[in-house]
Parts: structure tokens; sequence; C-alpha cells
């Protein structure tokens, strides 16, 4: 039996749009040859809130640039591809390592070894193959902690990589690891660790030789030579980027031409850009927030708005140099949390078509019978949450606002993205606070800070970011991944929150591989995430993607299949 794997379905609460994609080529089909360019281009012209830098997700450490999660699929291809609903596909790969297949296999003793085929014709934009030697070299720089990218942890668990042949290698693993079978692949939307493989021909001397710049080479932007449908012609920081159908890509040419992105900071300029027609669809998770798309829908008449089951909006708490230090206290954050009016914010932010987050689990996924009776639940509780803080020592001053034992005032900041999802959040968990006498700043992160690692991770109390639905978003949490000033403020765990206990649940459920098992270890590790609350899940935010009516093919969510996207 094929280790279980899991994926967040489509939000049950909200209107299911049908928007079925193909499924892909299987593995038993090669590539046909490359068929003549159309004389007439087929074009179309994409939308991201915001901009990014790079192209490949890896590098996003610290920051949160817009729209990477969904242009790196376009451009890069991994051995597997991971459809909305959670199903691996093989990609660059002949097929999915399997237990049923045999290129899976489990010993006695815990070890595993898992067998990769590369795909016949499979190549890089520049025309030279892709074979063992660019596994390898990926398995070597993966394995490399000194980077500064966000690590995989897969490669706690491997072994050894070598290879068969010039187009097989085999992984040998020391311990058991779930996601075995995402090695050299794309992971889910929300997961920044995973690596695909890279170009050894073209990056192999500059890691050997120039290894603390290897991740500012332009290889990353501009210059990238990966293995997706489309290849990179032009990427203009703050601007555009254009990509362009790749004749060589290992399931056929691309049935569109040309796509351009155009990076747009504003949300108004953007939504005006789509009911223009001046933009086909948005490559961006964070492009139009749940009432925009909404609005969106009543109003384009030319397209359509597709229904992904999105993220959360999450308040995560700072653990080092904490300011003001009570928010370090448990105690204290629990009587936050308490203060907040969650569904009150489902009610006015997303107009009711939402829930309540009480984890990043929800009823819509098939963990969540396992693992609900494990989940804290903070129900809202004003007057309870206020006779909390007065138990820490806090007294109300003659303003209605909470005092220390000295006569200060007790105030908190947050800060958030410009996404409107987050804006909304913030601003309406900082009145609620406000409302039980805890003075609250709010505080905007401007596009441009987002890529500034040590601001994004130095906030004194609260950051509230949208993070994804993805079943392992506890990664996040992990004390080897905090971005810590000596490790340059690299590391997706922002609040910096270490727990030798909690590590020690999230290593076991990497190696725990029957599914029944596995669900108790996630049990665990949910209900310490929610008794101890070092992230605040607020609600489910469903991910709208504008779609134009001549564009088909297109999925709601995560673009794994673009390659089969069409116009008309």
């Amino acid at each position: 039996m094929k280790p279980s794997r899991s994926w967040p379905l489509m939000l049950t609460l909200v209107l299911v749009l049908a928007a079925c994609a193909p499924a892909p080529p299987t593995a038993s089909q090669a590539r046909p040859p490359a068929e003549a360019r159309p004389a007439a281009t087929k074009r179309i012209v994409a939308g991201i809130r915001g901009t990014t830098p790079v192209l490949y997700r890896k590098l996003q450490v610290g920051a949160s640039y817009s729209g990477l999660t969904y242009l790196e699929p376009m451009v890069n291809a991994g051995m597997v591809t991971i459809d909305t609903e959670g199903a691996l596909h093989p990609q660059l790969a002949e097929a999915v390592p399997t237990i049923e297949n045999g290129e899976w296999k489990l010993f006695p003793d815990g070890r595993m070894q898992t067998t990769w085929k590369i795909r016949s014709g499979a190549q890089w934009h520049d025309g030279k193959p892709l074979t063992t030697d660019d596994l390898l070299f990926t398995a070597r720089v993966e394995a490399d902690k000194t980077l500064g990218w966000n690590y995989n942890p897969a490669y706690d668990a491997v072994e050894k990589v070598e290879a068969l042949d010039s187009s097989t290698v085999s992984v040998t693993w020391a311990q058991p690891f779930v996601e075995a079978d995402l090695l050299f692949s794309h992971g889910p939307p929300g997961a920044n660790t995973r690596g695909l493989p890279l170009p050894s021909h073209i990056l192999e001397r500059s890691f050997v030789e120039d290894h603390a710049l290897f991740l500012q080479l332009p290889y990353w932007g501009p210059e990238l030579i990966a293995t997706g449908p489309f290849k990179v012609r032009e990427l203009v920081a703050d601007e555009r980027a254009l990509l362009v159908a790749n004749d060589q890509y290992v399931f056929g040419r691309p049935k569109i031409d040309e796509v351009e992105v155009r990076f747009i900071p504003d949300s108004n300029t953007l939504i005006a850009n789509i009911l223009a027609g001046e933009i086909d669809l948005t490559l961006d998770e964070r492009a139009v927030s749940f009432e925009e798309g909404r609005n969106l829908r009543e109003q384009w008449q030319t397209g359509r708005v597709e229904l992904g089951a999105g993220g959360v909006p999450s308040l995560t708490a700072q653990f080092l140099n904490t300011q003001p230090a009570i928010v370090s206290d448990v105690r204290f954050r629990r009587a936050l949390f308490r203060a907040i009016d969650r569904q009150e914010m489902v009610d006015t932010i997303q107009g009711g078509l939402a829930a309540i987050a009480h984890s990043q689990i929800g009823p819509d996924m098939r963990e969540w019978p396992f693992v609900e009776q494990s989940i804290v639940r903070y129900d809202f509780d004003p007057r309870r949450a206020t006779q909390e803080i007065e138990a820490l020592g806090f007294t109300k001053g003659s303003d209605g606002m909470f005092r220390d034992a000295g006569g200060d005032r007790l105030n908190i900041e947050i800060r958030a993205t410009v996404t409107v999802i987050n804006q909304k959040s913030m601003l309406s968990v900082a009145d609620y606070w406000q409302r039980i006498g805890v003075a609250t700043d709010s505080v905007t992160i401007p596009i441009q800070r987002q890529a500034e690692l040590e601001y994004m991770v130095t906030f004194p109390a609260f950051i509230l970011l949208r993070g994804p639905r993805d079943v392992t978003t506890f990664q996040n949490q992990h004390s080897s991944r905090a971005a810590l000033p000596e490790r340059n403020f690299n590391g997706i765990n922002r609040g910096r929150y270490m727990n030798a206990e909690y590590d020690a649940l999230q290593d076991r459920y990497f190696m725990t591989i029957p599914f029944a098992d596995r669900m108790q270890v996630l049990g665990q590790i949910l209900h310490q995430e929610t008794d101890q609350l070092p992230v605040m899940r607020l609600f489910t935010d469903p991910e709208p993607t504008p779609v134009s009516n001549r564009l088909k093919n297109v999925p709601a969510g995560f673009p794994w299949n673009a390659a089969e996207w069409t116009v008309s």
C-alpha cells in the first residue's frame, strides 16, 4: 500500500465551481515531436499583486514573494507533480515510486529505498538532456545546510543517492520518511522546502568555486534554465515576466505560446485591468481577496472566478526579544485569542461563506476525523479574556486600557503584509484587543520590505500572514528552521518558537509510514500547537482565481497543468 498523502480538498462551505483539468499524459506516453509555431501567436496576460525577484521557491526565506508559488511550476518541473486534490502524477519521471510498483521498498530494519527513472526525452531549456548527474548534483546541493535557503528536511533521512545508469537513481533512506515520493519534486503550494532538479552543467562550478554567492546568481531569476512547460525570456523587477512555450517540454509543446506576467502592486488597479480585459487570469494565490472575488464574479461578464481551498490568515507570536515580554506567556496569548470574534470576522470579511479555523486541518480534509478531538478550541469570550489578563497582574487605568504594575501601558504591535485579507484581519484583531483594554498598533509591511529577512522576523509581538491549508504547515515552527541572527535570519520559523518536545513530534510524523499511526502523531502535534499557541489560526480564506472565459482547462489554485491550458 502506498504511504498516504493528504491535501486540502475544495472548501465545502463555499460554492463549488466546476473546473476539471484533464489528466496528464501517462508514464508510457513519449514526448511527441515539437510542433511548428502557429502563425497567430496564442498569448495570454496574467497578473500578480506584487512582485517576485526570483523564480525558485526555496529562496523565499523569511520573505514572502507574491505569486512565486504559482509562477514556479510554469517554468520548472519536478520528477512528479501534485494536483489540486493531492494526487501525484509522474512528470520528469516515468513513474511515481510506490510500494505497488516496486520502486519504493521498505526494509525490516526501518530503512527504505526509492528508485527514480528519468522519462525519455526530458531535457533542460537549453536542450541539454536531464541525466542522473543532475539529480546527484541536486542531492548534493539540497543536503548542504550552510546555503541559507529553506532546507529540505527529507535529506535528514537520506543515507545516499547513487546512479544506477544515466537515467536511473536509487535513494537509500536511513529511516522512514513519508514524503519520499516527493524528492526532486514540487511539494504542496505551502511547501517552500522542496527542491527541484538542478542543472549540473550550469551550476556545479559556481557551487564549488563560489559557494557563498551561489544563491545570488542571476540563474535563480532572469537566467533560469529549467525543465518546465515555459521558458523565461524576460524578468524585469517590479514590472513583468515574459514566458514562452518550451518546444521540447517532456509532454510536448504547451498549447499557449506566450504568457506575459504583469506585476501590479495595487489591488484596485489589478481588478480594473481584469474588468477591462487586459488580464486573463491571476497567477497569485493572494492577488484577489475572497470578498473581491465575490464582487468580481458579479461584475465580470467575460470571465469567471474559480474557488480553491485557499489558506488561513494566522497570527504568529514572537519568542525572541519579545516586546512586551508578556507575549511569550501562553496564558496571555490564550486570553488574546479568546478576545477575537472569529465568527464575526467570517461573517463580515468572508460574507459568511468561510469557517473558523481551529487548526490548519478542517472538516473538509481527510485527516479531520482522526485529529478533531485533539484540537484545543478557543470560543469568543471577552469577559474571560479580561479576567485572565487581570490575573497576570495588569489593571485598567481611567482610560479603560491595561497597565502593568509599574503603571506602563500594555501595548502590542501587529504587522501584516499589504494583501487585502491580511490588512482586514489585522485591523479587526486590533479592534477586538483594544475593546478589552489592550492597546494595539497596526503596522503594514510594504511590498519593498518583504524581502528584508531581518525585518520580517524581528517583529516585536505578532505578525499576521495568510498561510496554506497544508497538513505539514507545523514545520514552520520547528526549531531547526528558526530565523536566528546566527543564521542570518534565514528560516521559515519567523516567530522563532523553539520547543524540543514539539520538534520531536514533527520528526516522528515524517518517520511514521502507517496512516493510522501517523494520524495519532498528527493529533499530538495539533494539540501541542493549539495548546501553546505559537500560531493562532483565524479562519479559512477560499482562494479565488479570476480566469477569462477565453481560457480553458485552468484549475482553481495551483497551476500544475499549465501545458494543457488553451485559449479560444
